[in-house]
């Protein structure tokens, strides 16, 4: 055997060595339900802000507060809560209209530790013209409990809007 083919055999185990080593993320698809949105959640915060609800009296209290304007108040939507739990996620204050938050997929994806979900943050356009009034813009989604300890959330590019830890 010559000098060169040992050093390619060497190369290549090396090269399959490592391809053994590498380990594909585990990828799983869960289920998602909005349970409200609306352009106007009363934050007066202009930064976004996202919330994980794990408790039914916790949800109660954050579904009346979001929904204190509306009458007859409804009642939450039901949300087994030893199998799933609520994420709130809001926009921040807006100074017109024209702003919303929407759940674009029906699934969230989880991949190790974390789960993505894709939200449509609308915004105006530069040119619209738009009622000068403040908004505050919030969607409620019910998600499964699963095997992940962090929760992204991302616009339709892509981007990564906020984080939260759980």
């Amino acid at each position: 055997m010559t000098l060169r083919s040992i050093a390619m055999l060497a190369a290549l185990s090396l090269v399959s060595g490592c391809t053994a080593e590498t380990k594909s993320a585990q990828t799983e698809i869960l289920p998602v339900r909005q349970l409200y949105a609306s352009g106007d959640c009363g934050r007066a915060d202009p930064e976004p802000a996202a919330k994980w609800i794990t408790q039914s009296e916790q949800w109660e209290a954050i579904h009346q507060r979001l929904t204190r304007q509306i009458l007859p108040q409804p009642s939450p939507p039901a949300v087994d809560f030893e199998k799933s739990g609520v994420l709130l996620v809001e926009a921040g204050q807006r100074p017109t209209a024209g702003y919303r938050l929407a759940l674009t997929q029906s699934t969230v994806e989880r991949t190790d530790s974390t789960a993505r979900i894709t939200l449509d943050w609308k915004t105006p356009p530069a040119d619209a013209m738009t009622a000068q009034v403040l908004t505050s813009p919030c969607v409620m989604i019910e998600l499964p409990k699963a095997r992940y300890s962090s929760i992204q959330v991302l616009d339709l590019q892509g981007n990564v809007r906020l984080e939260i830890s759980l």
